[in-house]
């Protein structure tokens, strides 16, 4: 793992649970690959946090969307998930981050919808 960030997903049960967005070293994946780091992961975290923390969801993507000072648009990545609103900062680094990110979304079938920005 190279780096990764969580937010909150809304939860009808819980009011939100963790969600993880992984960048690991490799970028290409069968299915197969794909599912084993996302399982392990989420066994990661039961084992180390606990159950209270059980992941909501996680993806891999290769690049986590920041701003050009270096820090992760978490609000941008959590609204774009819960499928709200949102309006990119003027201070985002890449924006191809935030369509790789929908993107990858998309596929996975965490969202269906983007809200306009």
């Amino acid at each position: 793992m190279v780096e990764s960030a969580c937010v909150g997903l809304n939860d009808e049960l819980k009011g939100e649970v963790p969600f993880a967005l992984l960048v690991t070293k490799k970028h290409i994946f069968t299915d197969e690959q794909y599912e084993k780091v996302i399982k392990e992961v989420r066994r990661l975290v039961i084992k180390e946090i606990g159950s209270v923390a059980k992941l909501g969801g996680a993806i891999i993507v290769q690049k986590l969307p920041k701003t050009r000072s270096g820090k992760v648009l978490r609000l941008i990545i959590r609204k774009i998930l819960n499928q709200e609103e949102f309006r990119l900062p003027s201070t985002i680094d890449d924006v191809s981050a935030i369509d790789e990110l929908i993107e990858t979304l998309k596929k996975r079938k965490y969202i269906t919808k983007v809200a306009k920005f």
